[in-house]
């Protein structure tokens, strides 16, 4: 009788940790705090900021220093992100080197065909040791066109980057997203 109470208890601890542990995933999913930063480095990567596309538009990724880096030699190139929900700002912070000074810009795409997209110059542009640059933008959320697949899609644009053999070398991508789930209806849409 003792060893039966004994794994009686036993199995209800262990199902009562794995109920709250999937409750504490759905949670922390839905971002209660409102904010949650994701980093593509390309050497850990994340599901939630892709690596780029096309392919052919880029080189593998290379060691600069300690840092793994992206070159990229033909633009644009695209690249994605995907929240667990949806947020109201995004904060973009680009890493990168040129070869040469050419314009770099960032677009996010508005609708599903190639030319639905708006394009947004850096809101600030910080220089760091070593010839690299850190471009900022913010971009609320309800101006980028959300995929089939709960992605939002955004290029980089190089003025003449293929025609100059010019290289853009990327060491990190930074997006923060920031707002608050309002209402029941969108903390239940931020669980599923």
């Amino acid at each position: 009788m003792n060893s039966r109470l004994f794994t009686i208890i036993t199995h209800s601890l262990f199902a009562t940790a794995v109920i709250a542990s999937f409750v504490w995933l759905a949670y922390a999913n839905a971002v209660p705090s409102g904010a949650v930063t994701y980093v593509q480095d390309f050497e850990q990567g994340t599901p939630f900021v892709s690596d780029f596309w096309p392919p052919e538009r880029f080189d593998p990724v290379v060691k600069i220093g300690e840092y793994a880096v992206r070159p990229v030699v033909e633009s644009p190139v695209s690249f994605f992100i995907h929240p667990p929900r949806t947020f109201v700002t995004s904060t973009i912070q680009i890493v990168y080197k040129l070869k040469d000074t050419a314009l770099f810009e960032i677009a996010v795409e508005t609708g599903p065909e190639p030319e639905d997209y708006k394009i947004y110059q850096w809101q600030s542009l910080e220089s760091l040791p070593g010839d690299w640059w850190r471009g900022t933008i913010v971009v609320p959320m309800n101006d980028w066109w959300r995929d089939e697949n709960n992605r939002y899609h955004a290029q980089m644009h190089v003025s003449d980057l293929l025609e100059n053999h010019n290289i853009l070398w990327v060491k990190e991508m930074r997006v923060k997203l920031e707002g608050r789930p309002h209402g029941w209806r969108e903390w239940w849409n931020a669980f599923q």
